[in-house]
C-alpha cells in the first residue's frame, strides 16, 4: 500500500501532499540533493520493529521525493521496491520517518530516496541495511498489547541459550542491558501513558513488543515516607564513597516502591488473579513521590526506643499527614545506625500493621537509586563490612542479599498492612521467602556466604504470594485501580452455633482465612459468582485443623470489606 506522509512544518524536512494518484513531477530540476543518512549500520530486526529512516535535503526549490525499501539490491528494478512515503522536499533540517515492518517479508532491504526532476531520476541510498529475520526472543508472561495499570513492566521469556544479554527500552529511548542465562531472560521497562513500543534486543536482533499503560485513578494509596530526626539532615548509614544524603534516600525508596508495585502485580498474575497492584502518588514526570517527614523525635531518643515503641510513636505522629483515612504509610527511618562497638543496630525494626509499615534504613545503601542500577545492585557480590555496617541478609553477607532482604521485608510489612498474615505451612513473601524477592526481577542469583548462586532462576524458584494472601489481595480495596462505587464498611455477618459457622455478605463472600497465633492455617475462596452465605460445620473444621481449640476467622466480601471473629471448636 502506498503510504503518504502528511505533515507540514515551518522548518520541516518534508511538506507532503496527500492527494490521490501519482504525485506531480517537477518540470524544472531542483538545485541540491536529497540524502538518506539513517539507518547508518546493518540492522537485524524481527517483523514489527519500527525502523527510523532519517533523511536530509539541500534542495533550494521544490522536488518530489519518494522513500522506498529495496529488496534485491538492484536499484534499477522497481517491482520489488516497497513504497514508504512520498512528498515534496525543501531545504531544511533532518527529518525522521518510521517504517512499520509488521507485514514485511523476511529478507534484506536497502532504504532509498528517489527524486525525479527534468534531468532524470536521482537516487540516494542509506549507508546501512535492514535485515528482517525470524524472532529469536519470546515474551512469556505478558500478551502483546496487554494493558497495564502500573508503569514498570516486567518482561520475562526465552532466548537461544547462547544469548547472555537482553537489552530493553522504548522506541527512540535508551536501552538497558539485563543478563540472560540458560535460555531465559528478565527485563524491566518503564512505560509512558498510552501505547508503547517496547524494543528488546537479543543476539543482535531487535524485537518489538507493544504494551499500553493507563495510570490508576483510585484515591486509596500507599504513601512512601522517609522520616528524618529533628536534629538530623536525613543521611543514612553507608560505606565510604556511597551517596547517602537525603536526595539519594528518596531515589532509592522511590525505585523500591516501583519494584514492590510490579512484584505485587506479577505475583498475583502468577496465581491467575490478574495484575492488580497498589497505587502510589507520582509527580508530573511520572517519578514516585516520597514524602519527607521531619519528626519531633531526636536521634538520641530514637536510639533508645525499641521497634514497637518506634512504631507506636510514628503511628501517632503521622496523624498530621493528609488523607490518612485513605492512605497506608510505608516508612523508612533515616536515624537507623549500626553501633560497631556494641555490635547493635539502633532505631531499627521491621514492623507492619494497620496503616503503618515501619522499616529501618540500615541497608538502604544497597538499594538501587534508579532503574539503571537495579541489575547491578542485584548482582553485587561485595561482602558487607560488618565492622562498620549492618548485615541484614539472613546470613548471606553480600550487598545483593541485603538489597533483597531489605526490599522483601518492606514488601512483607506492607502485606501486614493489607491484613495478610504469615502462612503457617505455605511459602511466599509473607513467610521468610521475602529474602528472595530479587528472583522476581533477575534471571540469575549471585553467590553468597550460604550459596554458590542460582542460574537460571526458574518460576519455581521465585517467591510470590501464598494462596490465601493472593486471593485476599485479589479483592482488597487498596488494589482496585479506579474509584469504584462499593458498599464501604458494609456490615458483614459472622454467626456461630454449637455445630456450624455461617458467613454472610450482601455483595458475596470472597475469602475466609482461618488464623491461629502463628498465622494462617487455611482458607476458603470463592472466585466465581460469590455466594451470599457460606455455612461450614465445626466438625469439618476440627478434621482440617486437629488440635486447635479456637480459630480466628477473617472474612472479606466482594467490595473488600472485612470482619473477624474467634470461633470455638471444642465440643
Amino acid at each position: 500500500m502506498f503510504i503518504r506522509l502528511c505533515a507540514s512544518l515551518l522548518a520541516a524536512a518534508i511538506s507532503v501532499g496527500c492527494g490521490s494518484g501519482e504525485p506531480d513531477r517537477n518540470t524544472d530540476d531542483a538545485a541540491g540533493v536529497t540524502s538518506v543518512v539513517r539507518p547508518a549500520t546493518h540492522l537485524k530486526i524481527a517483523p514489527g520493529v519500527p525502523v527510523s529512516i532519517e533523511w536530509v535535503s539541500t534542495i533550494a526549490g521544490t522536488a518530489t521525493v519518494d522513500l522506498f525499501a529495496d529488496a534485491d539490491g538492484d536499484l534499477e528494478t522497481t517491482a520489488d521496491q516497497i513504497p514508504l512515503a512520498s512528498g515534496h522536499a525543501v531545504a531544511t533540517a533532518p527529518a525522521v520517518f518510521d517504517w512499520r515492518t509488521d507485514d514485511v517479508p523476511l529478507g534484506t532491504y536497502r532504504l532509498l530516496a528517489r527524486r525525479v526532476d527534468r534531468l532524470g531520476t536521482h537516487v540516494s541510498t542509506a549507508p546501512g541495511l535492514v535485515e528482517v529475520v525470524k524472532p529469536l526472543l519470546e515474551v512469556e508472561n505478558l500478551e502483546a498489547g496487554e494493558p497495564l495499570r502500573y508503569p514498570l513492566a516486567l518482561l520475562t521469556g526465552t532466548v537461544p541459550t547462547e544469548v547472555t544479554e537482553v537489552s530493553a527500552g522504548l522506541h527512540r529511548e535508551p536501552m538497558r542491558a539485563w543478563p540472560a542465562t540458560g535460555g531465559r531472560f528478565k527485563t524491566l521497562v518503564r512505560l509512558a501513558p498510552g501505547t508503547n513500543d517496547v524494543l528488546l534486543e537479543a543476539g543482535g536482533v531487535l524485537h518489538r513488543f507493544p504494551l499500553s499503560y493507563a495510570p490508576m485513578t483510585t484515591s486509596q494509596a500507599v504513601r512512601f515516607v522517609y522520616v528524618v530526626a529533628a536534629d538530623a539532615e536525613g543521611r543514612f548509614d553507608a560505606p565510604e564513597g556511597e551517596p547517602n544524603d537525603l536526595a539519594s534516600a528518596l531515589r532509592r525508596i522511590g525505585t523500591g516502591a516501583e519494584l514492590m508495585q510490579t512484584f505485587t502485580a506479577e505475583a498475583l498474575a502468577a496465581q491467575g488473579l490478574g495484575r492488580r497492584t497498589f497505587h502510589f502518588e507520582r509527580d508530573g514526570s511520572g517519578a514516585p513521590v516520597v514524602t519527607v517527614f521531619r519528626s519531633r523525635l531526636t536521634t538520641a531518643l530514637a536510639h533508645q526506643m525499641d521497634g514497637l515503641a518506634l512504631w507506636r510513636y510514628f503511628y501517632g505522629e503521622f496523624g498530621s499527614l493528609p488523607n490518612r483515612p485513605e492512605t497506608i504509610d510505608v516508612v523508612i527511618m533515616s536515624m537507623t545506625h549500626f553501633d560497631p562497638v556494641q555490635k547493635q543496630v539502633l532505631a531499627h525494626t521491621a514492623l507492619g500493621g494497620g496503616r503503618l509499615g515501619l522499616f529501618g534504613s540500615g541497608t538502604l545503601h544497597t538499594w538501587a537509586e534508579s532503574l539503571d542500577e537495579v541489575a547491578a545492585r542485584f548482582l553485587d557480590e561485595r561482602r558487607i563490612d560488618t565492622s562498620v555496617l549492618l548485615d541484614d541478609s539472613a546470613g548471606r553477607g553480600t550487598h545483593w542479599a541485603n538489597y533483597a532482604t531489605g526490599l522483601g521485608a518492606t514488601m512483607h510489612e506492607l502485606g501486614h498492612c493489607f491484613s495478610l498474615h504469615h502462612p503457617v505451612h505455605g511459602k511466599g513473601v509473607m513467610s521468610r521467602d521475602f529474602d528472595f524477592i530479587n528472583r522476581t526481577f533477575m534471571g540469575l542469583e549471585p553467590r553468597s556466604a550460604t550459596s554458590a548462586g542460582l542460574s537460571p532462576v526458574l518460576p519455581v524458584h521465585e517467591t510470590g504470594w501464598d494462596r490465601s494472601s493472593a486471593v485476599r489481595l485479589g479483592f482488597h480495596r487498596w488494589l482496585h485501580p479506579d474509584r469504584v462505587a462499593s458498599a464501604s464498611n458494609a456490615q458483614l455477618v459472622l454467626r456461630e452455633t454449637a455445630t456450624d459457622v455461617t458467613f454472610e455478605a450482601r455483595t458475596g463472600v470472597r475469602h475466609v482465612a482461618w488464623n491461629v497465633e502463628a498465622g494462617v492455617l487455611g482458607h476458603e475462596e470463592f472466585l466465581g459468582v460469590p455466594p451470599l452465605s457460606v455455612t461450614l460445620s465445626k466438625q469439618s473444621l476440627r478434621e482440617r485443623f486437629p488440635g486447635e481449640a479456637t480459630l480466628r476467622s477473617n472474612m472479606m466480601d466482594s467490595d473488600g470489606n472485612m470482619a473477624e471473629q474467634v470461633i470455638t471448636l471444642q465440643e
